[in-house]
């Protein structure tokens, strides 16, 4: 038996914007079998054009206190795909967690 967490109050959607473009299927949680906490997050772009997001992991111990500062992960959804967002802990004292999406930042002056 697993103590596993699936939750959306552990997801928090930073640009408003993406409300019509992106769907999150599910949101979860487990431990693996190093004892370190696996997340996982669900999403679908909605819409006909390539969505680039960032996705970021908080990692929380039982006191509530974040063990991490969050990196932010760039991924590109294909039209319509549907794919999952995983990430795992560096510490076995990982037992809450925030998943954080926003769109990635627009590359201007590139061609």
């Amino acid at each position: 038996m697993t103590d596993a967490i699936a939750s959306f109050d552990n997801l928090e959607v930073v640009d408003a914007n993406l409300k019509g473009s992106l769907s999150v299927l599910r949101v979860g949680s487990e431990p693996s079998a190093n004892e370190l906490l696996s997340v996982f997050v669900g999403l679908k772009n909605k819409t006909s054009h390539p969505l680039a997001l960032q996705v970021q992991t908080l990692y929380k111990d039982k006191a509530g206190d974040s063990l991490n500062t969050g990196s932010w992960v760039t991924m590109t959804l294909k039209p319509h795909e549907e794919t999952e967002y995983r990430s795992s802990s560096i510490s076995a004292e990982a037992v809450d967690f925030l998943v954080r999406i926003r769109r990635a930042p627009s590359e201007t002056g590139a061609n």
